[in-house]
């Protein structure tokens, strides 16, 4: 989807910048307004439970946001994330964000099970880039297996699609709609099937993506046809994304500087790993309850150039930051 492509086509002015001694900022902010959830997908970083109810005292307020919006426009930081962590829309809060980060100038684009998107929040997404649903599933049955929640939630989703899509030709929005499909032991036989209903009921794109954690438990000549069968359909809007290696451990890293995420209590991770809960990966550069993003971005100088001199200690990578790095590692001849 859009918000990829827009990375990774920042490389070469990054290589740049970098030439010339500069220290550019990232050029996307992701947000996770809440840890909560109403699922408890097997892959999940924390299973659904990663709220920490003790930190509800850290968790940043809507006037702090806004501050953060302004500012990122200030920087002339285009692009806002909003994703978790939890689900974002079960923070009552999240289209209030999505106003503001439109007012700032700011363009958005959300990930969500899509289970609770009110009306007010609809009518904030036509004015958004694109929105990502995790799905994973054709039928109720599989939807509970993989999610342990009611089917009838899938039902729910598609009908919120349905209502975007209804409302994004009413309104002339460019609102991109998009879903997501993570490959396991228990939905691999629904993924043909898969891509061609969500296209077919108004999505916009289809990413089939693999656990970055190499844990999938399916035998390799069975993912082998499945990506065959994908490839025949050629579909430009479908995108087969590549196995990323889950061993990364002492590679040179880039990612601060094309996003930076921060977490409901303020605190600013290298990566949207390090920002999940009970997550070991990514680097803590900074909080803005004690500092503005500026003053975190400059503070963390010596963290990131450690990280793209001497390597990183994580034991996992997201696909876009893995590609992002290898193909930095690439050009640099390292």
């Amino acid at each position: 989807m859009k918000h990829e492509k827009d990375q990774l086509n920042e490389i070469s002015n990054l290589i740049r910048s970098l030439e010339q001694g500069e220290d550019p900022y990232p050029g996307c902010i992701e947000i996770h307004p809440t840890d909560i959830c109403n699922h408890r997908c097997d892959y999940c970083f924390h299973g659904g439970e990663g709220f920490d109810s003790s930190r509800v005292k850290e968790i940043l307020g809507e006037d702090q946001y806004s501050l953060l919006f302004n500012e990122m426009n200030e920087l002339k930081i285009r692009f806002l994330s909003i994703a978790g962590g939890g689900e974002p829309f079960t923070d009552k809060r999240t289209p209030y964000l999505l106003r503001r980060a439109h007012e700032a100038g700011l363009e958005t684009r959300i990930v969500t099970n899509g289970n609770f998107l009110s009306q007010e929040a609809k009518e904030e997404l036509m004015n958004s880039r694109e929105i990502r649903f995790s799905i994973d599933a054709i039928t109720p049955a599989t939807y509970t297996e993989i999610r342990h929640v009611s089917g009838k939630l899938l039902s729910r989703t598609l009908e919120n699609v349905r209502d975007l899509n209804r409302m994004k030709k009413e309104k002339g929005s460019t609102l991109n709609i998009g879903t997501t499909f993570l490959i396991s032991a228990k939905n691999y036989g629904e993924l043909v099937e898969f891509c061609k209903s969500m296209l077919d009921s108004g999505f916009d794109s289809v990413i089939v993506k693999h656990d970055i954690y190499g844990i999938q438990n399916i035998p390799s000549e069975e993912l082998h046809s499945i990506g065959k069968q994908i490839l025949k359909m050629d579909d430009s809007r479908i995108e087969l994304r590549e196995v990323v290696d889950p061993k990364v451990r002492g590679i040179k890293c880039y990612t601060p500087h094309f996003k930076v995420s921060l977490n409901p209590y303020g605190e600013v991770f290298s990566c949207c790993l390090g920002s999940q809960p009970m997550e070991k990966n990514g680097y803590l550069l900074g909080n803005i309850h004690d500092h503005n993003l500026q003053d975190v971005w400059r503070s963390s100088k010596q963290i990131r150039i450690k990280m793209k001199s001497r390597g990183v200690v994580c034991n996992a990578c997201n696909y876009t930051d893995y590609k992002i790095n290898k193909k930095m590692r690439h050009i640099n001849g390292n």
